[in-house]
């Protein structure tokens, strides 16, 4: 048995609406405001043409419960909590589990948050961030903010990141308190990307030489593990996992505890501040390599250094143990080069 709800004008309030099987709520013209909304055994469909999907209820409590199915959210302005504050309070909750396909199609946000797993299938905005809050592991096959400053947010307690596709016109985001986080394609247009895997490794999520990260900006990697250098099961392309930078990027790099940094860079490359705790730091680059401050901590630790062309700087390279610098074309310009 199915729910199918449709209001002309004036919007819709879902206070509580159940189906054993599909629901569907479509308003041609105001907001959807949602307060329950559940497909037992189904799928759930909201639309609101012309106005914004918002949560009825300040809470942390799950709007949209859909187990067996998926949830696809499409509205003009806004998929978000009460309010229209970027705030971590103001979101709309999906139950754990929750397979979400959401899409604003003319200026607003997507604001979502739950208490489990959440996998994004496709998050799009045409002008407006994607901020996504989960409480188990976020999975994100297709992200992307459309519009002049749009930033994209991403977070999670547990169970890690799969950034497969994340795409912001301005910056990028993602968090995890506790997990590994793995990189399929992320992209900051105008921006920079921040990643920050608390405990865990920010690492490779395909066998493949091409750019993991791009950004307009800088680009800022912190794990309390490795930073790249572990490969995807069954890898030829590149056994060594090194987690690929478009070329230009300005780099900064921590892993905080105990874990290895290791990077491949498609053209020039700026490591502003690469540093280890206890692990080697293993760098290439098909261009112009400058290693302002690299420095591997923890004994027996080395730093490897790389450039195809261009030459390289080391104004500042410290290792515990070995220091390897090697330029295939051009001049090596060393400021202070220490191997403990």
């Amino acid at each position: 048995s199915n729910v199918n709800l449709m209001a002309s004008t004036g919007g819709m309030m879902a206070t509580s609406v159940t189906a054993a099987n599909d629901v569907t709520l479509n308003a041609a013209a105001g907001d959807v405001s949602v307060g329950l909304v559940t497909a037992t055994a189904g799928n759930i469909s909201i639309t609101a043409d012309s106005g914004a999907i918002v949560d009825k209820t300040d809470d942390a409590v799950a709007d949209l419960v859909a187990s067996s199915g998926t949830i696809t959210l499409t509205a003009a302005t806004g998929i978000r909590g009460t309010g229209a504050a970027d705030t971590n309070e103001n979101r709309l909750e999906v139950a754990a589990g929750s397979d979400v396909t959401a899409s604003v199609t003319g200026t607003g946000p997507i604001r979502l948050g739950s208490s489990g797993a959440v996998t994004l299938t496709s998050a799009t905005t045409n002008s407006g961030n994607i901020d996504v809050s989960a409480g188990g592991q976020l999975v994100a096959t297709s992200v992307s903010a459309g519009g002049v400053g749009s930033n994209v947010v991403l977070t999670t307690v547990s169970g890690g990141i799969e950034a497969t596709s994340v795409t912001a016109a301005n910056d990028a985001t993602l968090t995890a308190t506790t997990g590994h986080i793995h990189i399929g394609a992320v992209t900051a247009t105008t921006g920079g990307i921040t990643i920050t895997a608390h405990s865990g490794s920010i690492l490779d999520q395909q066998d493949d030489s091409l750019a993991d990260l791009a950004a307009g900006t800088t680009l800022t990697l912190t794990a309390s593990g490795s930073i790249g250098g572990s490969s995807p099961a069954g890898t030829t392309t590149d056994p060594a996992g090194k987690l690929e930078l478009a070329a230009g990027s300005d780099v900064t790099a921590r892993s905080t505890s105990s874990g290895n940094v290791v990077l491949q860079g498609s053209g020039d490359l700026t490591l502003t501040d690469v540093t280890t705790t206890a692990g080697n730091i293993d760098v290439m680059s098909a261009g112009q390599l400058m290693a302002l401050n690299v420095s591997a901590g923890g004994a027996g630790s080395n730093v490897n250094l790389l450039a195809s062309t261009g030459g390289m700087m080391a104004t500042s390279v410290t290792a515990a143990n070995d220091v390897t610098l090697i330029v295939a074309a051009g001049d090596v310009s060393v400021g202070l080069v220490t191997a403990t």
